[in-house]
């Protein structure tokens, strides 16, 4: 758990970053103002499931987020013959979601740029959560907004647009060319960003990792939980892992409870020599020298060998062979 002034300093942030008298508004993803609302009736945006081709134009959007990058790719098919791809960029701290819906944005443009007597268009998209939000009438962010009105504006001026969600790596072609238009986007340099607003997540995940930042130089600093390091030197690292505390392990982790040399250091017992009678019972005793707990050390001394050399670390011990500790 994070400590709790830096949670306090996070959530003071995080609330000036957002609401605040200092709300990058340029920058941030937040909702459109009600007055840029489509009204509900205006917003009922067909949509489709499967690989049906009822439409003599297809188009097929992706989206796709790496570390190296945030981009959108769109494939266009006319009566089955592919006549054109478009590639987009993100900033690098957008969203997935956000490239899936900037590919239909796009893909909505297109499609009226595009000349034909038959105004009739499938757009398809293996992104499930992009058409529950167009349907969700209380989500309001800036691209779902700019989708509900440009298909509205189409709508009027004659166009059938159907929206049809595609299973992702299925084998099907124009999802694949999408797909490899988005990942090829994230890295292409030539692109200019077509958008840049990042989401409040963003914003919250960059304070969370300034926190584990100040939290890991505090740790570096202090004198204190000299047992823990040993298991947990990095802050990051302790976060990810997933432990079932209980009270013999919180023991072990800190060197404070039921040891005899820990409680002999406060006058509770007269002696701190372990039961086994092969040295004081500290932490370092129980994990590598406790004869009492021999079947039990062999059993992880085994699992340990089987990838490195025994004796470990205690990090390793923890971090590596958690189950068997």
């Amino acid at each position: 758990m994070t400590p709790i002034h830096l949670k306090i300093e996070q959530a003071a942030e995080f609330y000036l970053h957002t609401r605040g008298p200092i709300k990058e508004t340029e920058q941030l993803d937040s909702n459109k103002e009600p007055r840029f609302w489509q009204h509900p009736a205006e917003s009922v945006i067909r949509t489709a499931e499967g690989n049906g081709e009822d439409s003599p134009l297809q188009i097929y959007t992706d989206g796709s987020k790496t570390k190296r990058g945030v981009g959108a790719g769109i494939a266009i098919y006319e009566y089955g013959q592919n006549t054109g791809t478009l590639q987009y960029k993100l900033n690098k701290d957008c969203s997935n979601n956000q490239a899936e819906q900037l590919a239909l944005l796009k893909a909505l443009e297109a499609i009226d740029n595009t000349r034909t007597v038959h105004k009739k268009a499938t757009i398809h998209t293996d992104s499930q959560t992009t058409l529950s939000m167009l349907q969700n009438s209380k989500i309001h962010t800036n691209i779902i907004e700019d989708i509900r009105r440009h298909w509205y504006e189409m709508k009027k001026e004659g166009w059938q647009i159907t929206l049809r969600w595609v299973r992702a790596h299925a084998g099907t072609r124009g999802n694949e060319m999408a797909d490899s238009l988005a990942k090829k986007a994230t890295t292409n340099g030539k692109i200019t960003e077509s958008y840049t607003k990042i989401p409040k997540s963003a914003v919250l995940r960059q304070l969370e990792e300034e926190s584990a930042r100040k939290w890991q130089r505090s740790w570096n600093q202090t004198t204190k939980g000299s047992m823990t390091k040993e298991y947990f030197p990095d802050i990051e690292g302790r976060l990810k892992m997933k432990l079932k505390l209980t009270g013999n392990l919180t023991t072990i982790l800190t060197g404070h409870g039921n040891f005899k040399a820990y409680l002999h250091r406060f006058y509770i017992s007269s002696e701190q020599t372990c039961p086994c009678g092969e040295g004081d019972q500290t932490t370092d005793h129980i994990i590598y020298d406790c004869a009492r707990l021999k079947e039990e050390r062999d059993r992880m001394r085994a699992a340990v060998n089987k990838t490195e050399d025994w004796p470990t670390s205690k990090r390793n011990l923890l971090q590596r062979h958690y189950k068997e500790f």
